[in-house]
């Protein structure tokens, strides 16, 4: 195995069976930032989660007695708006791959880039297959991506704008 072949990892599995492991595998940091692998669109997520190095929350943990080596505080990372949602419509309706049949899937870390690439072909109602939504997490800790493409077998009016949720 060449060593290139190793600096990339994909999976084409999809499915409410295997979304809550590929949203843990795909999670992408930088040391400031962390994205777990969750999808852009709403429907269809395990568990969002959008994380900033440094921003935790602490409690004093009490014991029934105190002894030696015991931890003082427990801290919890929190779990912030989410900056990388989307909405996208198909010709005025809301277009969401579970509703959607799902044609052909792959999710893709490149870890040379460090950019979470989702392809994603449907056999929609509308006839338009998107092959959509290509992030990454910048090596600069202010920086982050989302970029849309979308591929029609007809004509559509395509809508797609971000929706920041907490």
């Amino acid at each position: 195995m060449k060593c290139a072949d190793i600096l990339a990892f994909e999976t084409h599995e999809y499915g409410t069976n295997c979304t809550g492991r590929n949203e843990t595998l795909f999670t992408t940091v930088n040391g400031f930032l962390g994205l777990r692998g969750d999808y852009e669109e709403k429907d269809g997520c395990f568990h969002k989660g959008t994380y900033i190095h440094g921003f935790y929350d602490t409690e004093p943990i009490s014991y029934g007695e105190k002894a030696y080596g015991y931890a003082e505080n427990h801290e919890t990372i929190l779990n912030l708006p989410d900056p990388k949602r989307i909405a996208l419509t198909v010709n005025g309706k809301p277009f969401s791959t579970v509703r959607e049949g799902v044609t052909s899937f792959l999710i893709s870390l490149d870890f040379r880039t460090g950019i979470l690439t989702r392809t994603v072909f449907s056999n929609s109602r509308t006839s338009c297959s998107p092959s959509f939504c290509c992030r990454g997490s910048s090596p600069e800790r202010e920086k982050y991506g989302i970029f849309c493409f979308m591929k029609n077998t007809r004509p559509a009016i395509l809508h797609c704008h971000t929706v920041f949720s907490a």
